[in-house]
């Protein structure tokens, strides 16, 4: 597509301009403010509806006031923009859009008054909806993206970075793993090693069990020479088989002696006796637990008392708020009704004071005076209407005083019942406390409880209890200097058994000692050799990232002549990020390091390329083209806005065809 010619009328700072470029390149010269780049605004707001920088350009189209910088009114002027354009068929079309204000007049008023802005849209002179105007680029020339992407030299760099790679493998293709994995048969097992995994968690999951496998490999001798001097201190010792034999003869001689105590102990009369003292120990304790339970007993039904009591306070505390709230509200009511008396005895007032206008007596058209008839008519209305309107206000006082009546007689209720909740409260907290002093005083019979020890059937348990026991006394008394003599020989045995059984726990020890330095040495030579397998495993993942960064990057930097693609960057654990950005064959960044002239060559190497990707050629506006030095041909047409000394703006023919003519 060609740019034939580009008319502008009241369109920004610009008054009227016509831009004859004929299909061919173009070189427009002027000051900073003269309307260059509003040019380029006009071109694409005809084509895309919004500016040469892809914003809404409406409130920019009119004179802004200076001070506010708010577009001044103008009345309705028309701000138009009209583009011959030749498409690709050799067929000429005529594009227009004219934006003005909307005046309206409303009803009852003299003047009209702004209401808006209005756009208008022609193709070819003819006045189309917004929507045939819009669906023309797409069905002709191209979709819009396409548009702005191909003739745009800032639109391609200022998209999302994900949608600027998404087009550039669009245009390129994508390379793939398996691709990748392909091309170097080094690679063949990296599928296999992945398992599924992405290369940035194969990476970092990796890193993170070589550094732990580090941590363990440093631990693991330091572990071994522990154990090692654990065992060495454990010094010499007897076999486990000495040992064993020892403490089995050993624990043989104490149970005999055991065997001994017990039959001294269970002698025919010494075990009635001692049987006797269980039976009335038993007995006693039987008497204590039931004077007891007969003291919870009372205290449960005392509490359950309470609760219910406490019940019955919460119920009326309930009863006693509700029925202030209901007299609160009542109240308020109350007030209200009072009020609008108090508005109905002045509006009655007024009213039973008002008399007939006599104005209403004359023809409000003509000016004469009604016949008497309809002056009676008018008098006979009023009056009706007066009286109709005291009724209904007395009518009103009458209902609104009834009403609170009804309401302080309700209030008067309402308190006496409040009055008979409270008396029933403070009976109700009186019995509470009543209650709860008996509970107490259980409480501490049930502590110091004895009652059981005044009954006759205790005091004959307890003399019997003392008899048995004398006796008891005096059986064991001639058994106490033998039984003592075994307890000894059992005590030593115990000593001896002790120690034998120690000794055979340090052999135990010993014996895990020596098979955790094994199990250590095993476990070193183990994470050995998987360090080394992962180690070989990184440098295979590492191979893998090189080789795609450059196949990718390779195969999508020889589509385009100057401009070159940053796609992944380097990640502190070795692996890639996806990224998208331009930069120069030295690698400097689009949108860090690139002057002014760099972009500009760049985004036509981009447009450029879309082009032939998208079958499409449009005409480019090359905003601050003076930056550029040694600008490349491509074959789309250029319109080259340069500053320079010129006070208006200036079209003249690129440089190289001055020279050919």
């Amino acid at each position: 597509m060609k740019l034939i010619s580009l008319e502008l009328t009241n369109f920004k700072n610009i008054k009227h301009f016509v831009l004859d470029a004929e299909g061919e390149d173009k070189n427009i010269y002027g000051k900073n403010g003269v309307g260059k780049t509003t040019l380029a605004d006009a071109y694409y707001w005809l084509l895309t509806d919004k500016s040469s920088l892809d914003k809404k350009l409406d409130d920019d189209i009119k004179i802004a006031d200076k001070l506010t910088g708010n577009p001044i009114k103008d009345g309705g002027v028309e701000h138009t923009v009209s583009g011959v354009l030749e498409l690709d068929n050799g067929k000429q079309v005529t594009l227009s859009k004219i934006y003005k204000e909307k005046w309206t007049k409303q009803n009852g008023k003299a003047d009209k008054e702004f209401s808006g802005h209005v756009t208008n849209y022609l193709i070819d002179g003819v006045n189309r909806s917004k929507k045939e105007y819009t669906q023309y680029i797409p069905d002709n020339i191209c979709s819009i993206d396409v548009l702005k992407m191909v003739s745009s030299t800032i639109f391609f760099n200022s998209m999302a970075w994900k949608k600027q790679r998404e087009i550039l493998l669009d245009v390129c293709g994508d390379i793939s793993d398996t691709d990748v994995i392909a091309a170097d048969e080094r690679l063949s097992m990296l599928p296999e090693i992945l398992s599924g995994k992405s290369v940035n968690d194969f990476i970092d999951i990796t890193k993170s069990r070589k550094k732990k496998i580090n941590s363990e490999l440093d631990k693991i001798p330091v572990r071994i020479d522990e154990t090692t001097k654990q065992l060495d201190e454990l010094g010499q010792m007897p076999t486990r088989e000495i040992l064993e034999n020892e403490l089995k003869d050993l624990r043989q001689q104490q149970d005999r002696a055991r065997g001994q105590i017990t039959s001294i102990q269970n002698g025919s009369v010494l075990k009635k006796v001692a049987n006797r003292i269980e039976q009335i120990n038993n007995k006693i304790a039987e008497l204590k637990s039931r004077d007891k339970l007969v003291n919870e007993t009372k205290l449960m039904e005392i509490n359950r008392e309470i609760y219910s009591k406490r019940n019955t306070l919460d119920n009326i505390a309930s009863n006693i708020q509700n029925y202030k709230d209901v007299i609160a509200k009542n109240e308020a009511t109350k007030q209200e009704n009072t009020d609008k008396l108090s508005r109905l005895r002045k509006e009655y007032t007024v009213i039973f004071k008002s008399v007939f206008d006599e104005k209403q007596a004359v023809c409000p058209t003509c000016g004469q005076v009604l016949p008497q008839e309809k002056i009676d008519e008018a008098i006979k209305k009023f009056n009706t209407n007066r009286a109709n309107s005291l009724k209904e206000i007395n009518q009103s006082g009458k209902k609104l005083a009834i009403e609170n009546k009804e309401i302080d007689n309700q209030n008067t209720e309402l308190a006496k019942r409040i009055d008979v909740y409270k008396q029933e409260q403070e009976k109700s907290i009186f019995e509470i406390k009543q209650l709860e002093a008996q509970v107490e005083v259980l409480k501490n019979q049930s502590d110091t409880s004895s009652g059981y020890v005044d009954s006759e059937e205790y005091k004959n348990l307890r003399s019997e209890l003392t008899g048995l026991n004398k006796d008891l006394n005096d059986i064991q008394s001639g058994n106490i200097s033998k039984i003592s003599s075994l307890n000894s020989t059992v005590t030593q045995l115990d000593l001896d058994i002790n120690n034998r059984m120690e000794k055979l726990a340090l052999i135990a020890q010993a014996d895990k000692f020596k098979n955790r330095i094994e199990e250590l040495k095993a476990q070193h030579k183990k994470l050995g050799a998987e360090f080394e397998l992962l180690e070989q495993h990184l440098n295979l993942v590492q191979l893998f990232i090189t080789n795609k960064v450059q196949m990718l990057t390779d195969k999508i930097n020889s589509k385009f002549d100057i401009a070159r693609f940053k796609l992944f960057e380097q990640q502190i654990n070795g692996g890639v990020n996806e990224c998208c950005e331009a930069i120069t064959a030295n690698g400097a960044p689009y949108n860090s390091a690139m002057s002014n002239g760099e972009r500009v060559k760049i985004s036509l190497d981009i447009c450029a390329t879309l082009a032939r990707h998208y079958g499409v050629n449009l005409p480019i506006f090359v905003d601050n083209a003076e930056s550029v030095t040694g600008m490349q041909e491509i074959e789309a047409q250029k319109i080259l806005l340069i500053v320079s000394h010129h006070d208006e703006l200036t079209v003249k023919e690129p440089m190289q065809k001055r020279k050919i003519a």
